[in-house]
This record gives structure tokens, C-alpha cells and sequence, in this order.
């Protein structure tokens, strides 16, 4: 990705057979897109597959063979085997990283890592904060709170923001690996939907501004579309 905020990137949609749905899918409309755009140029429809904290996906699984097939493009929210997961991945599908503290900091094709930028897909802006606090022994991304304020003070608005942190707001969970600072970019930048990493299970929450989505394992919402 180039340095501009939100550089257009030459992304394919890819085709696939019928619907696969989650159990739990988050069918609430999105607000109107940041782009603002122009009679007949609206964003168009995107399916998004997401993972996160999985280091256990097996490409011969075939729930996730069809998802990565109807996926117009494939989050990983970091704690995910990259390898395995651009097994089931479409030629023509592109990949995003976001990198927790212990994932390795090389990617394979055709992943691209998100951390303090953004980039334009089909007219949707998308963009994310790699990182994270964790103790102990980290290969990759290791985050502090503070630290993540000022990137984040410096990212543009959007309409999808990723994370591998989960907001400070988010209960059940180990308050002191959460970053504040999350919660602080949501309030004053108001993205559609956000989506992070959550250590345990699929969370579908948020307000009237924003939905919140926490992922585990690997999660295919319905597609999102500008209204």
C-alpha cells in the first residue's frame, strides 16, 4: 500500500457457489458510506471472511472452503496460520493482516498488513491498527495503549475498522490486555462497523453509530451494502 491514507488497491471480487451463513450474523444496515459518493457511484455490495484467533484452520474444512470462495476479500485479525488459510483462498481474492504480538511479521502472498493505514475497496474505506499487549515472548506486533493513540489520532475516518485488540469497552474479557484507545477512535470517528480479534468466541455487539463485531475463528456475515 502506498502512503497516501487510502490508497486504491487493484482488488478482484471473487465468485462462489451458493449462500454460506454463520449462526450468528449480523444482519443490521450500515450507515451511509464516508466516501460520500456521486449519483450511480455508490460502494458496492462486499462479503467479507474474517478470522481471528485460530491457529488450528484446516483448508480441508469444507464450511470454510465455501466461504473463502464466495469472499470478496479475507481478513485475518491476527492469531491465524496464514499459510494454511490462503490454501482455501480464490486466485483472485486479495488478503489483509492485521498482526497480534506473537504472529510472525512476514506475510505470505497475498496478504498485505493493515497497521495505521487504510485503503479504498470497491469504494468502501477499510481501515485497522495492527498489535497488541501481551506479556511474555512476542515474534511480532507488540502494541501499548499509548503507543496506539497517536496512530490512530492520524488514520482518517472510515467505514470498516479492523483491529487485533478488542475496545475497553467489550465485557468478559481481560481488561488489561483492552486498548482504551480503541473506544476513543470509535467515538470520534464513527466507522460503520468495527471488527476485532476476541479471544474466545463470535460477539456481535455495538450501538446506533457503530457495530461492533469480535471474531473467533473464522465468521462470513451477511454481505454490506450502502444504503
Amino acid at each position: 500500500m502506498d502512503d497516501s491514507p487510502f490508497a486504491d488497491e487493484p482488488y478482484a471480487a471473487a465468485s462462489g457457489p451458493p449462500s454460506f451463513d454463520q449462526e450468528a450474523s449480523p444482519n443490521q444496515q450500515l450507515p451511509g458510506s464516508v466516501a460520500q459518493p456521486v449519483a450511480n457511484n455508490t460502494p458496492k455490495p462486499i462479503r467479507l471472511l474474517l478470522v481471528a484467533n485460530d491457529l488450528t484452520l484446516s483448508p480441508a474444512d469444507p464450511e470454510l472452503q465455501q466461504a473463502a470462495a464466495r469472499a470478496d476479500l479475507v481478513i485475518s485479525l491476527g492469531g491465524v496460520n496464514l499459510d494454511a488459510l490462503k490454501q482455501v483462498m480464490m486466485p483472485q481474492t486479495q488478503g489483509i493482516a492485521l498482526l497480534g504480538p506473537r504472529d510472525p511479521v512476514q506475510v505470505p502472498e497475498p496478504f498485505k498488513v493493515v497497521h495505521g493505514s487504510g485503503f479504498t475497496f470497491r469504494q468502501w474505506k477499510i481501515a485497522g491498527i495492527s498489535g497488541g499487549q501481551r506479556a511474555g515472548e512476542q515474534s511480532g506486533m507488540y502494541l501499548s495503549d499509548s503507543e496506539s493513540i497517536s496512530i490512530l489520532d492520524a488514520l482518517d475516518p472510515c467505514d470498516i475498522f479492523l483491529s487485533h485488540s478488542y475496545p475497553a469497552a467489550l465485557d468478559g474479557v481481560n481488561k488489561s490486555l483492552a486498548m482504551p484507545s480503541l473506544d476513543e477512535y470509535i467515538r470520534s470517528k464513527v466507522p460503520s462497523i468495527h471488527f476485532y480479534a476476541h479471544p474466545s468466541e463470535i460477539v456481535v455487539g455495538g450501538d446506533d453509530d457503530t457495530l461492533s463485531v469480535g471474531v473467533c475463528g473464522y465468521f462470513q456475515p451477511d454481505a454490506i451494502e450502502y444504503i
